[in-house]
């Protein structure tokens, strides 16, 4: 449904179409997606698995505490003594072991520990390549240990990432093992894993603590991992992995082909998922170990800082007053003490801790009063303290004119010598201007105006290359029209240097009428920007190249632009990320509310983690008041998804809905196809059929499939009677205790 004054296209996904299949192909684009399967043999190289660890409230986390730490606790509840919903398990043991059903847990095939976030990455032996891997976590904590587990079926080579652990993988993985070994399961299938899992955390639900301590009281875990729950959980966790049976069995002929669709987009949002969830972190610690730097680095004395205090008030204070000596007896308090000349002023401090500090300015010619006069000539500035010729702070600052004595150029060097710094502070810069003909020295105006400069220290280095702002005259002002950055680079000298660079340009306009009219405050508007950027720090490279905004309009009092466009590159050191988009949302600003739907978007993604199968992410959207169409090419590692969706509207005063939706899709390489269709007032319904158009699943409510009990859950339901809910493509996120 459409709400009147809401972009009407964002709330029109409140639709029931394809909910299963449309909410898989829409996550990777909003890039929060949260669900592995692949695989086969391929090349022997060594792959490897991420993710996070996380326990569920009421398992400790923690080692045995110390006497001071157990006071401390005692003060607090015990609830909050253990370790909140979904919290991340630092400094556990993590081992990996190849599944078979005489599963020796003494041998396995790699070992690592978490990061204080939870975090774990196992490098796998070759020979795991295309197996199951049984992943079990174990970490000493006060009362015995804790231990998780997951089982990360068929891993390819390329390896996964994504491989989180909690509650409900540890319980199913516990009972799928015990299940497995009683019934001859030697190779598990991801479906009937991933569906297990699913339930698992709908049971968890309704649980509010659980302790996955081994032995402890109340827990559900057994002495050895594949021994088979216990306790309260056992029963319902039990009858969830044997109504799977057919599931955890690897599906054969055309609907081994069928089921492996369903699996790559599990794994794309798996995939995805801990792609998001470790670069968030990488993000995180590169902004607090950039802040901790500059705040421990980037820093002077405060003897310094008082120091370059002296000659900023002191300016202050003697405009105004003639040429001559004087002294600073209090804070800007000046008494002349004698003459110099007519165009020089020095002043020394008398007080405090820049007592001994001496100031001399030096006008390019006589002068009244100081005042720095943009006319033909050079100030200069120079500041030394007695006793101590360490110090040493010169400046100059020059004015050029034209014939009629009107400023064109001004040039300023300043160079800071100081025992409290490593190497001197050092700027250099320009600023000139096109003079407009018929300008005064009393009215001067300027056609173009144009900055560069240069700083250096022993903290970094900033270079400001052409800066220009070219005017336009709209009355009797001058207004900004186009602003100009050729090039700005900056750079910190630190134990983690870190670096920045824009380029871009800016265009304004004068504001319609109707924009006056609707309470818009200044003469000019933007018309469109083109800005180009480069950041780097601590291993982190983002750049947005050729990001073109454009097309204006004023919408609730703000300028919003309707056409966007550019290209991000990201790299880390466990992603490369590279993408381009472009928008045009033609319904921004619209009255009509037909018309508030009228969009073009366009998005390619490639993302290559370190861990894991590469993916790519194509869509292009097109939507009218009247039809909406989107095409969509999803790829993980060696298989592609790729198809339209395309729709009808109605609209029934100032609200719309959608009254018929089609998605289709071709699976590659098995050119299977997938179909399916929402019609107002009806039941989804849909199919996965081979290029031959036999039909190999169903797609639909559960009720008018054959299960009423699951009653109108979205399900895929196999010709072999095996079935998946469209929910356990969706994996939960890491965070939640479910």
């Amino acid at each position: 449904m459409f709400g009147k004054g809401k972009p009407l296209l964002k709330k029109s996904l409140h639709w029931h179409v394809v909910a299963g299949f449309v909410s898989l192909l829409l996550v990777p684009i909003i890039f929060i997606a949260v669900g592995c399967g692949g695989g086969g043999e391929g090349p022997k190289r060594q792959p490897r698995l991420s993710g996070t660890v996380t326990a569920p409230q009421g398992t400790p986390i923690a080692a045995a505490p110390s006497f001071w730490q157990r006071l401390s606790a005692w003060f607090i509840s015990v609830a909050e003594a253990q370790a909140l919903q979904g919290e991340a398990v630092p400094n556990a043991t993590v081992k990996a072991y190849i599944w078979s059903l005489d599963l020796d847990l003494s041998k396995p095939v790699a070992t690592t520990n978490t990061d204080g976030n939870g975090r774990y990455t196992l490098l796998l032996s070759s020979e795991a390549s295309g197996k199951d891997i049984v992943v079990i976590v174990e970490k000493q904590v006060q009362g015995g240990t804790i231990r998780l587990s997951t089982i990360a079926p068929d891993v390819p080579p390329e390896g996964k990432t994504g491989v989180d652990i909690d509650a409900a993988t540890t319980l199913a993985a516990e009972q799928i093992a015990k299940f497995a070994k009683d019934n001859q399961i030697n190779d598990l299938s991801p479906t009937g894993i991933a569906t297990i899992v699913n339930e698992v955390h709908k049971l968890l639900e309704n649980v509010p603590m659980l302790n996955l301590v081994v032995g402890a009281l109340g827990s559900p875990l057994p002495q050895n991992f594949g021994e088979g729950l216990q306790g309260l959980l056992q029963e319902t966790v039990q009858n969830i992995v044997q109504n799977q049976e057919g599931n955890l069995k690897p599906a054969t002929g055309n609907v081994a082909n069928a089921k492996s669709i369903v699996q790559m987009l599990r794994d794309f949002g798996l995939t995805l998922k801990g792609i998001g969830d470790n670069e968030v972190l990488v993000i995180q610690k590169t902004i607090e170990e950039q802040q901790k730097v500059i705040s421990d680095e980037i820093r002077v004395t405060e003897a310094f800082s008082k120091r370059m205090d002296f000659p900023l008030r002191v300016i202050d204070a003697l405009e105004g007053n003639p040429p001559g000596a004087y002294e600073e007896v209090s804070y800007q308090n000046l008494v002349r003490v004698g003459d110099i000349d007519n165009k020089t002023w020095k002043v020394t401090s008398k007080f405090g801790d820049t007592q001994g500090m001496v100031l001399t300015i030096t006008a390019p010619k006589p002068m009244d009063a100081f005042d720095i006069s943009p006319e033909d000539g050079t100030y200069t500035l120079k500041v030394r303290k007695e006793n101590d010729p360490s110090v040493q702070y010169d400046g100059e600052i020059r004015f050029s004119t034209n014939a009629q004595g009107i400023p064109i150029a001004i040039n300023l060097n300043i160079t800071i010598r100081d025992s409290d710094l490593s190497k001197p502070i050092s700027f250099k810069g320009s600023v000139s201007g096109t003079v407009v003909p018929g300008s005064t020295q009393e009215l001067p105006q300027y056609s173009k105006l144009s900055f560069s400069g240069t700083l250096s220290s022993q903290f970094g280095t900033a270079k400001v290359e052409k800066l220009e702002v070219t005017m336009t005259k709209i009355g009797e002002e001058q207004e900004p029209q186009v602003i100009t950055l050729t090039n700005l680079q900056v750079a910190t000298q630190t134990s983690k240097p870190s670096s920045l660079t824009i380029n871009g340009k800016v265009e304004l306009e004068p504001a319609p009428q109707s924009w006056l009219q609707q309470g818009w405050e200044g003469t000019m508007k933007p018309k469109s920007a083109l800005i180009s950027t480069t950041l780097q720090g601590s291993g982190i490279t983002v750049k947005l190249s050729n990001a073109h905004i454009s097309d204006f309009v004023l919408d609730e009092g703000d300028a919003l632009p309707r056409k966007l466009e550019g290209q991000l590159v990201y790299t880390s050191p466990s992603l490369t990320f590279q993408g381009t988009a472009n928008l045009f949302y033609e319904g921004l600003g619209a009255t009509a509310p037909s018309e508030q739907v009228k969009l073009n978007f366009t998005l390619n993604g490639d993302w290559k983690p370190s861990v894991g199968s590469p993916l790519n992410v194509s869509v292009k959207l097109e939507s009218t008041p009247q039809t909406l169409s989107m095409n969509v090419s999803l790829k993980y590692g060696e298989q592609k998804l790729e198809g339209a969706l395309v729709g009808n509207w109605e609209y029934v005063g100032d609200e719309a809905e959608i009254k018929r939706a089609t998605l289709n899709l071709t699976h590659s390489p098995s050119n299977f196809k997938v179909e399916v269709t929402f019609q107002e007032g009806q039941p989804i319904t849909g199919t996965i059929k081979t290029p031959q158009g036999q039909k190999v699943a169903d797609i639909g409510e559960a009720e008018n499939l054959g299960l009423p009990d699951l009653g109108s859950a979205l399900i895929v339901k196999y010709t072999d009677g095996t079935f998946e809910t469209l929910e356990s493509v969706l994996p939960r996120s890491r965070l939640s205790r479910k």
